[in-house]
């Protein structure tokens, strides 16, 4: 199960940057992602079409937060 510090991410992203301006808020994001503050590179996982059910699955089980299903030829 992927787990983010619910109180430091919160603080983080309501703290000064309430208002959302992408010209604020994307760079402390990226921030945030170079600190390991913010793993959104674990919180999403893709799969081949073919595995629809084991996305659907690892969504409700909370192994990942978004699954992408890829459809057709995808190298990865």
């Amino acid at each position: 199960m992927i787990r983010i510090s619910k109180n430091s991410f919160k603080n983080e992203l309501h703290g000064n940057y309430s208002s959302c301006v992408p010209q604020e808020f994307i760079p402390k994001l990226i921030k945030m992602y170079q600190n390991g503050q913010f793993p959104f590179d674990k919180l999403i996982k893709t799969y081949p079409f073919e595995e629809i059910n084991q996305a659907v699955e690892d969504s409700e089980k909370g192994r990942t937060i978004k699954s992408v299903l890829r459809i057709g030829e995808y190298n990865a």
